[in-house]
């Protein structure tokens, strides 16, 4: 078992600092990964480095608000290799969502997975959240299968929620309870 709550056998969150404006995470570089933006979101403009450090700053700055916060996912040489987000979270009615973006090069490799889980853990062991909820474009095959094989079960369709790519995609939402949660991983993280 880790010492440090926020490590796992291969990464570490931390918060995000404004150094990370030069790691290839944040980068506008030939390698940039413009599809992993529009299977979260949305495809964005190119912006300067200079502008993507001020960025990078201003929320490196921001305090988390209540239990919403951005954290940097790195390996354990120190290589950022995405980010996870905590956010819609209402400890009155017991449920968070959270936002999850591993570059390209190091998906696959267990990342993503330690990650999520350090994530629930906290929210479910130490905030006393009782369910967490995920919303997946329905062409994001890689986050769909991601998030089944974590045990997230499909609650729901919205359909036509989001434009790209030249058409309408539905949204689809997976849901975890922290009663499923502790049947599948106990304190394994």
């Amino acid at each position: 078992m880790s010492r440090n709550y926020w490590m796992g056998d291969k990464i570490r969150l931390r918060a995000l600092e404004p150094a990370d404006a030069d790691s290839a995470y944040y980068a506008i570089t030939p390698d940039f990964d413009s599809e992993s933006e529009r299977l979260g979101d949305s495809i964005g403009i190119p912006v300067s480095p200079d502008h993507m450090a001020e960025i990078v700053e201003e929320m490196a700055g921001k305090a988390p608000e209540g239990d919403e916060f951005w954290l940097v996912i790195e390996d354990l040489d120190g290589n950022v290799v995405g980010n996870i987000n905590s956010h819609s979270c209402s400890r009155r009615m017991g449920h968070f969502r959270y936002g999850i973006d591993i570059m390209y090069r190091y998906r696959g490799l267990g990342y993503g997975t330690e990650a999520v889980l350090i994530l629930l853990k906290y929210f479910f062991r130490e905030l006393r959240y009782h369910k967490c909820t995920v919303a997946i474009y329905s062409f994001n095959e890689g986050s769909i299968a991601f998030h089944e094989k974590l045990g997230f079960i499909l609650e729901g369709t919205i359909r036509d929620m989001v434009f790209t790519n030249g058409r309408y995609y539905d949204e689809l939402m997976y849901g975890m309870t922290e009663q499923e949660y502790f049947a599948r991983y106990g304190d394994a993280i």
